[in-house]
């Protein structure tokens, strides 16, 4: 010690307060995100909230604004100028309040990048983080009343997001029927109606999946479309199109995936402040992660290995260690759901498989037991009418499967509180069925009840949002087989189907249906010497076969695996086809 004192005596006096501050920044204290208000995957949050921050230690002034706030259907990224004030700079909490509320049901994703630092200068532990808002109404779900929208040809999915700044959720269709991928834009006209024109994002070929976020920050939800591909060319593009704040989508931007992109999610799964895409890639067994610059701009990254035929995929903080963390559904798989752990700054980690029931074909998380961590439910194909849900113990251990029965093969789920009490309800599209099913949840993730909500034919997707603007949540549905979307309103009074309709757009006659792999098939009723084309649910034709001239044909069912086809005559009416 005497030695050092000494050797300081020689140090010039700045010499010596540079080495004196030098010491003090190298022990400065990071600033550690302590609790947070709303709290993490809260599921009630009321819509006027302000979002609040509390550290261990006082942020700097100068990062505070760093904070991330997305909404995908009120504004995109929030904290920007027009979005919102951010306060408390140089305290231990910083809270952001938003330029207006929130929509109701709308879950709010909240980053804490690494770029927020303490006033002397350490950096925090970047974090990610959820909450849903609160949803009015006493109508307790009964959905009714709206219309079926006339949309472009094959509508597969389907988005509810204010594309154009005027405080009302509008409608997106991705269309996979077309000879060129679009995207339809349908604006409300602030009563749940919506305009008659529609306008048309250019996109990729089979745009089978679609997300809606603000990818380049600028206060407007952009479009991105996972871009299945056409006939027998696979396709390996997602398409990214920007918004300009009117619902008018431009860019070319055409990001390079895997093989036949079926899924898709948006997250910032490296906790940098801004939005990165990941789609499930069927025939590559692989989950494609492609990070975002902050400005729209996607890069490559290394690609997350999957189980067989991954499908759908969902982000969310599973083992609550502050990412995004990664549930695949593989269509090709006998124990249904992959897990991968992000370890952080978008690097994922370990392999869990749970056992949900073969080719589960749509994942979902939400914290529906209300215990403050996020489930999974997921709809499997090949167990026709049911959706599993799994609990989560707070670490990424999942158990305790419940089997929800819903209409006739389920190919999409979504959770909200439609019946206003507090906790997250299960809806699903049934492709089949032609129905939308509502479970209730009695608070404690125990879904019941047997009501089914009629739509037009092959409900492909199913989408919640305030679309009438009186606080609940009412649901768009696309009909792939006729071209339409089924808006139903929540304490609307349309009918409700005691038992899923199996009708068909078409009177022609197919024998036997369903099928066993190998029947053969025989179609009646159509125009003779026709052609009739069948396809399988991407839109992509397997087999043309031509009526005689009783307007009778014999379908190749012996190169049809188990599952769900459409037949379709040269005048564009339709069947569904099961084999099983």
């Amino acid at each position: 010690m005497l030695l050092t004192v000494a050797r300081f005596r020689y140090l010039r006096p700045a010499s010596l307060c540079s080495l004196l501050l030098f010491g003090l920044n190298a022990h400065a204290q990071a600033p550690v995100l302590t609790s947070s208000s709303p709290v993490r995957n809260a599921i009630a949050a009321p819509r006027s909230t302000n979002v609040a921050l509390t550290f261990s230690q006082p942020v700097s002034a100068a990062s505070a604004g760093n904070i991330r706030v997305f909404s995908a259907q009120r504004g995109g990224q929030l904290v920007r100028p027009g979005g919102g004030t951010v306060s408390g700079g140089g305290t231990t909490t910083i809270s952001f309040d938003p330029a207006a509320d929130f929509k109701p049901g709308e879950t709010v994703f909240v980053t804490v990048p690494a770029t927020v630092q303490g006033t002397g200068g350490a950096a925090t532990a970047a974090r990610v983080q959820q909450f849903t808002t609160a949803v009015a109404g006493t109508d307790g779900g009964n959905f009714g009343g709206g219309t079926d929208l006339a949309v472009g040809a094959g509508p597969a999915s389907v988005a509810l997001s204010d594309v154009d700044n005027d405080s009302d959720l509008d409608l997106l269709a991705s269309e996979v029927g077309a000879s060129s991928g679009l995207v339809s834009v349908k604006l409300n006209n602030g009563t749940g109606t919506f305009a008659a024109a529609a306008v048309a994002a250019s996109v990729g070929a089979v745009p089978f999946a679609m997300a809606v976020g603000d990818v380049d920050g600028d206060g407007d939800p952009d479009v991105i479309t996972a871009n299945f591909g056409a006939s027998m060319a696979p396709g390996t593009t997602v398409s990214v199109r920007l918004n300009d704040g009117t619902g008018a989508f431009g860019g070319s931007q055409n990001v390079g995936v895997g093989l036949a992109p079926q899924g898709l999610a948006l997250g910032d799964v490296d906790a940098d402040g801004d939005l990165d895409l990941l789609t499930a890639d069927r025939f590559s067994y692989t989950v494609s992660l492609r990070l975002n610059d902050g400005a729209g701009n996607i890069f490559s990254s290394p690609n997350i290995s999957a189980g067989s035929h991954p499908v759908s995929i969902a982000l969310g903080d599973i083992d609550n260690d502050g990412d995004l963390d990664l549930a695949v559904a593989n269509g090709g798989s006998a124990n249904g759901v992959s897990i991968r752990f992000n370890i952080g700054a978008g690097i994922f980690s370990g392999l869990q498989s749970i056992g949900v029931g073969v080719a589960p074909v749509a994942v979902v998380m939400g914290d529906v037991d209300g215990d403050g961590d996020l489930d999974l439910l997921t709809a499997n194909y090949h167990t026709i009418g049911t959706i599993k849900r799994t609990i989560n113990d707070g670490t990424g251990i999942f158990s305790g499967t419940q089997e929800v029965s819903v209409g006739r093969f389920p190919n999409h789920i979504s959770l909200s509180d439609i019946d206003a009490d507090g906790d997250l309800d299960l809806l699903t599209a049934n492709f089949y069925g032609n129905s939308v099913s509502v479970r209730l949840n009695d608070g404690y993730g125990i879904f019941s009840g047997t009501t089914d909500y009629s739509t037009e034919l092959g409900a492909a997707a199913v989408a919640l949002g305030d679309i009438d603007g009186d606080g609940d949540l009412d649901f768009a549905a696309t009909s792939l087989d006729d071209n339409t979307i089924s808006i139903r309103l929540n304490g609307g009074t349309a009918p409700q189907l005691a038992t899923p309709s199996d009708a068909n757009s078409s009177p022609y006659s197919l024998y036997p249906n369903p099928a066993a792999p190998g029947a053969a098939i025989r179609l009646t009723g159509a125009p003779a010497h026709q052609p009739i084309a069948v396809l399988d649910l991407a839109g992509r034709r397997l087999a043309t076969v031509q009526t005689d001239a009783n307007g009778t044909a014999t379908l190749p069912a012996a190169a049809l695996p188990s599952g769900l086809y459409l037949v379709r005559a040269a005048d564009g009416r339709t069947r569904r086809l099961v084999v099983e």
